[in-house]
């Protein structure tokens, strides 16, 4: 991978966490995939690796850890690409769950990302 492409400590970069939360109004557990901001923290150069460290889906500031290679495949630049990614992933999941298992179809906390202006 070229050096214009790796990160750098300080940026800002946008994941898709999996999410478990639990409805007002039921007392099962549901998933969601949610789009979350992050900072790269440290480069890790041994293994190719980047430390983001941001808030997740509840608040809590999470440690995530990553590849430089995942960088437009797991890991994005923009929020509206990672929406993509959660979309892709928020389908594959409905398509068993929602469709042929009868489930309802999950939440999906990031569309407001796929505005064209969405401005962040």
């Amino acid at each position: 991978m070229s050096m214009r492409y790796r990160a750098k400590v300080g940026e800002v970069i946008w994941i898709v966490v999996e999410h478990c939360y639990t409805p007002e109004d039921s007392s099962l557990c549901e998933k969601e995939y949610c789009v979350c901001r992050a900072e790269v923290q440290k480069l890790l150069p041994k293994w190719d690796e980047m430390v983001l460290h941001g808030p997740g889906p509840d608040g809590y500031w999470q440690l995530h850890y990553y590849k430089n290679k995942d960088i437009g495949k797991k890991v994005f630049r923009t929020p509206r690409e990672a929406a993509l990614y959660a979309l892709e992933l928020t389908k594959k999941n409905d398509r068993v769950w929602a469709d042929m298992m009868g489930e309802k179809p999950m939440r999906r906390t990031w569309e407001k990302y796929l505005e064209a202006d969405t401005n962040i």
